[in-house]
């Protein structure tokens, strides 16, 4: 019999025997750690049990990272740390708070009640009978913000509210996994574009405009028109004449393709056909991106003379 099915079968001896055994072999991974520590867990040695499971944390981690398990095995593994610590209460609000993160970096705001509910359904990780504790925490957590004791949001998001009742507007409907909520804490929505913008950035204005200051900008704007009054204001003392239409095209891109809170993660391109480009007329926008209109209103690639649908610029 395996380690694991002697663990299910109730022989703790015969467990920690096997995987002793196992992690001397050269193709020893987590799950033989974990299994250690899971069998001398049961038999109640749990300073022996947790660097056992520790160690199979961070190999765990590792494992998800190359896409060979789901992030739902590493929080199986945290719990069996929750037993072997014996007062979990902090590891697990620290842990709330990590995932809230994640979700909020996908959704921007939320009422806290629904934030934590989509926690607990999402890592089996149950927070409510802390709630005054977890309440706290959150508060004091500088990487989220707590607005009117029912709202959490991350910190950069200027209106919350705004942005919960823009999704319940727009009847935007996601079910999202743990392992996308992880993937947030690991790498955060807006990394791609942010490098494509801060090299255009850091040539037109010697690196005194950061990307990320566009791009916060681009999130909390309801319209493209409200975004670019905005970034003019930040960039009007440069001198964009030589990269004039390559920025504005970028922008464009960027406004498009950029990952919105009100739609749950998803682009504007993605959630189309509205771009919420505000009351910018068919021409401007055509001006401001290189293209040509004709009187109909529709935009033809000056190159090739092929005709552009708005919200597929971005791909042509």
């Amino acid at each position: 019999m395996g380690g694991w099915d002697l663990l299910q079968a109730g022989d703790l001896a015969g467990a920690e025997e096997y995987f002793r055994a196992r992690l001397g072999q050269p193709d020893a991974d987590f799950s033989d750690s974990w299994g250690l520590g899971r069998a001398l867990l049961g038999c109640s040695q749990r300073q022996e049990a947790l660097p056992l499971l520790q160690a199979a944390r961070q190999e765990a981690v590792a494992a998800w990272q190359q896409g060979e398990i789901p992030y739902d095995l590493v929080e199986v593994i945290e719990k069996d740390i929750d037993r072997a610590v014996g007062d979990a209460e902090s590891r697990i609000l620290a842990r709330g708070c990590d995932y809230l993160l994640g979700l909020l970096r996908i959704m921007g705001a939320m009422e806290i009640e629904e934030a934590v509910a989509w926690v607990e359904r999402c890592a089996f990780l149950r927070l409510t009978p802390w709630w005054d504790d977890l309440v706290e925490q959150v508060s004091r957590d500088t990487r989220l913000a707590m607005v009117d004791t029912d709202l959490v949001s991350l910190p950069e998001v200027e209106h919350p509210g705004r942005v919960v009742a823009r999704r319940r507007e727009l009847r935007v409907q996601r079910t999202l996994t743990l392992d996308e909520i992880a993937a947030r804490l690991q790498r955060e929505p807006w990394e791609a574009a942010e490098a494509v913008l801060q090299a255009v950035t850091s040539e037109i204005s010697g690196g005194n405009v950061q990307a990320r200051q566009l791009l916060v900008i681009m999130a909390n704007s309801q319209t493209f028109k409200e975004a670019l009054q905005r970034i003019d204001i930040l960039t009007r003392v440069f001198d964009l004449r030589g990269v004039r239409e390559k920025w504005y095209a970028l922008l464009f891109e960027t406004w498009s393709g950029l990952p919105r809170w009100e739609l749950a993660g998803q682009s504007l391109a993605e959630f189309g056909p509205d771009l919420w480009l505000g009351d910018l007329e068919t021409r401007e926008v055509a001006a401001l991106l290189g293209l040509q209109a004709d009187d109909q209103g529709y935009l033809y690639c000056p190159e090739c003379g092929e005709r552009v649908a708005l919200h597929q610029v971005h791909r042509h």
